[in-house]
């Protein structure tokens, strides 16, 4: 399965131009992608031989401005429609886009059976996973039975997620990760056990109906790139401190769990939770999608209880606590803010 930094071959792909309509076609058995809207070949950074010189972090940054040297600009990449098709029974995702998917459409699309098989896994497995989805409308597919169901990664900014259905998905419903928004969050039945797997900030969650769990995390050792509204020009650069999410007139529903405590579990474990003793390596940690993975969180009841670590709009800043402040609470490994608040941008973004 090929990271995003590489090439990500599909049955049909667009991959680096603009405005393709890809409607009512019926795509299955894929051994890798149904559709990709990924990145141009020569772009990117393979992994030859194992020698893993930089990490994927480094990588991808590398990667997003070569592509801005090469023409990503909405004027010449994305603003593709994909509508009305079923995809089924592809190994790695149904729909994959790296860049390439910014500023389109995706909707009324039946996607399932996604890495049904498990043939293979890695981190590109979903019913459709993004990066870079730049005021992309995801709107009115039914996604279940998938590994994933959607995955935004990086750079999910103006995007819209709106009136889909998903269900009986494996890890989760909703995946997103290391993207500052803003991004929406509307009118979608989320109802597979796990419903969302947040690990981002600058969402608004807006009349939707959860069934499921969350699992909130901060990711402060990666710095991903925020961008200018409307645009592929990048503003800055920050880490991921979370909890800067609003939620308005959702509906919450109980899953039976009659446990009212905090489950320490690790961040991509799913439900259910396997006994600690089943999957581990040899230095003791958790094994989950295939690698260690030590980042400790915590499951909630059904709601939002996973926020409650996070600050709100209440608390005092963490540039205002003094270093004792910050000692007796237990924040002293917190730093500092190195971006605005992601809802500064909110106004500017019309689209949402």
């Amino acid at each position: 399965m090929a990271p995003p930094t590489d090439y990500q071959e599909g049955l049909i792909g667009p991959h680096w131009s603009k405005g393709w309509i890809i409607e009512n076609n019926h795509i299955s058995e894929s051994k890798s992608v149904g559709i990709s809207l990924g990145t141009r070949v020569g772009t990117g950074h393979k992994k030859i031989r194992n020698k893993h010189n930089k990490g994927g972090t480094q990588r991808e940054q590398e990667v997003i401005f070569q592509a801005l040297r090469d023409g990503w600009h909405k004027d010449q990449v994305g603003s593709h429609i994909v509508r009305g098709n079923v995809i089924h029974d592809c190994e790695q995702a149904g729909i994959v886009g790296h860049m390439g998917a910014a500023f389109s459409q995706i909707y009324q699309n039946k996607i399932y059976n996604i890495h049904h098989k498990r043939l293979r896994h890695g981190a590109e497995v979903a019913g459709i996973k993004l990066h870079a989805a730049l005021d992309t409308q995801i709107s009115e597919n039914n996604i279940h039975g998938c590994y994933r169901g959607l995955w935004l990664d990086w750079q999910a900014q103006g995007t819209r997620i709106s009136r889909n259905v998903f269900f009986e998905n494996v890890s989760e419903d909703l995946f997103v990760e290391v993207c500052h928004g803003p991004y929406l969050v509307d009118h979608n039945l989320f109802l597979s056990p796990m419903n969302f797997r947040n690990m981002a900030q600058g969402g608004a969650f807006i009349h939707n109906l959860f069934a499921g769990r969350f699992v909130v995390q901060s990711e402060l050792t990666r710095t991903t790139p925020y961008h200018f509204p409307h645009n592929t020009m990048i503003a800055g650069y920050s880490n991921i401190t979370g909890g800067d999410d609003r939620y308005y007139n959702n509906v919450f529903l109980g899953d039976g769990d009659d446990t009212t405590e905090p489950v320490p579990i690790t961040f991509f474990e799913h439900l259910p939770l396997k006994p600690r003793e089943e999957e581990r390596d040899a230095n003791g940690k958790v094994v989950m999608d295939g690698v260690p993975d030590d980042a400790i969180c915590y499951l909630h009841p059904v709601g939002l209880g996973s926020y409650n670590s996070h600050p709100n709009q209440k608390d005092k800043p963490w540039w205002e606590y003094s270093k004792e402040e910050l000692d007796d609470s237990g924040m002293k490994r917190k730093p500092l803010l190195l971006a605005m608040p992601c809802f500064q941008l909110l106004f500017q973004v019309t689209s949402i």
